[in-house]
């Protein structure tokens, strides 16, 4: 599992909610017809896996560059985790590299969880990122580094993650079932292509943190599990 000690942020914008979920009746109703849709897609979507549905533990990896919103999930408490599907992400803003103040459009980059599910989002449902976190803390604005980042329906975002209404039931539906916090990776591309070191190049000012990241990318690749994952004083990731 990851190890982080995370900062609990406030709610702003897009609508408090209190606990895991909401329950009221109104947002039960919007949840209930997603879970009926969803349910015979993700059953099916789990066996060509092999896996059943629902598992408690899931895991999201984000690709900026490609634009993926990656599901993978693994047996309870056994086994490596194993992709289920690939999601296209419609809207994203801001270039390759970490979130560092509030209004920079940028979409965190780093080792998150999801710590909020919110049935009453203005983009039909949405899944908080704990942004900041304990690096980003360390190197993000200290008076405004920004805050509310989500996981969204609808197709177009500034700052966050807008996947399209009938990807985000699905993900949305796959997060209720499972045991939360749910971890959540954003890279700004698939750091094991061949193409990657010249991608780098590109932003020369990132890749020392970029290089961070990638200790974790390769773990996971390699063993289909978690790293273990701290932050150093310097807001500096430590992958093992």
């Amino acid at each position: 599992m990851l190890c982080h000690l995370f900062l609990w942020v406030p709610i702003g914008l897009c609508a408090a909610v209190t606990g895991w979920a909401d329950s009221s009746p109104v947002q039960e109703d919007r949840v209930a017809i997603a879970r009926q849709r969803v349910t015979p897609i993700l059953i099916q979507r789990f066996a060509a896996a092999g896996l059943p549905y629902p598992v408690s533990s899931i895991f999201f990896r984000v690709h900026k560059m490609e634009r993926e919103f990656e599901l993978w999930a693994r047996n309870d408490n056994d086994g490596s985790y194993r992709l289920v599907q690939i999601y296209l992400i419609f809207g994203a803003s801001g270039r390759p590299g970490p979130k560092r103040r509030e209004g920079d459009r940028q979409v965190p980059e780093g080792f998150y969880q999801i710590d909020r599910l919110n049935p009453k989002s203005e983009f039909h449902l949405s899944l908080r990122i704990n942004y900041p976190n304990a690096a980003d803390q360390k190197k993000s604005d200290p008076a405004a580094p920004g805050s509310d980042i989500y996981v969204h329906g609808g197709q177009r975002s500034a700052g966050c993650l807008a996947l399209g209404d009938d990807a985000i039931e699905e993900i949305y539906v796959v997060a209720q079932d499972a045991t939360p916090p749910v971890p959540i990776s954003i890279f700004p591309a698939r750091m094991l292509d061949s193409g990657w070191p010249e991608q780098a190049k590109s932003f020369p000012d990132q890749i020392d943190f970029w290089n961070t990241l990638r200790l974790g990318y390769r773990f996971f690749s390699e063993h289909r599990q978690l790293p273990i994952v701290a932050v150093d004083e310097g807001g500096n990731y430590l992958c093992q």
